[in-house]
């Protein structure tokens, strides 16, 4: 498996890591959600992908198809006093309900993510 993190933002076909602990260590991007043409995905936005890595005795399986939140991207995130950058793609996993699966997200989100889904920010240790 080749996981690239020069990938500036997420494309289709991009392997992109999970930082939650839902139970998948890597996806695969398969669609991204909310138009026919979208080429590329960035922070906040809904993608749907296939579990390529899963850990053992998980409840997902290899190959399932889930939901996916994008937390952290590699393309600079501008503000008002300078911009936020990130050194790798990462996910976590939602349910076709939209609502986290997993517990626990590990690492720093943006605050901005804050009006995407209220119920993740309950479980964020860390708020750039």
């Amino acid at each position: 498996m080749v996981y690239c993190k020069y990938g500036i933002m997420i494309l289709p076909r991009s392997v992109v890591k999970v930082i939650d602990n839902s139970g998948i260590k890597f996806i695969r991007c398969i669609k991204i959600t909310g138009s026919t043409n979208k080429r590329w995905a960035k922070y906040g936005e809904l993608i749907k992908a296939s579990a390529i890595v899963v850990y053992p005795r998980s409840k997902i399986k290899q190959g399932s198809v889930v939901n996916a939140l994008i937390i952290r991207c590699i393309k600079p995130f501008n503000r008002t006093l300078g911009y936020i950058k990130f050194n790798e793609n990462s996910v976590i996993i939602l349910s076709d309900k939209l609502e986290p699966i997993g517990t626990r997200i590990f690492g720093p989100v943006l605050r901005e993510l804050k009006v995407t889904n209220q119920n993740i920010f309950s479980l964020i240790n860390d708020v750039v």
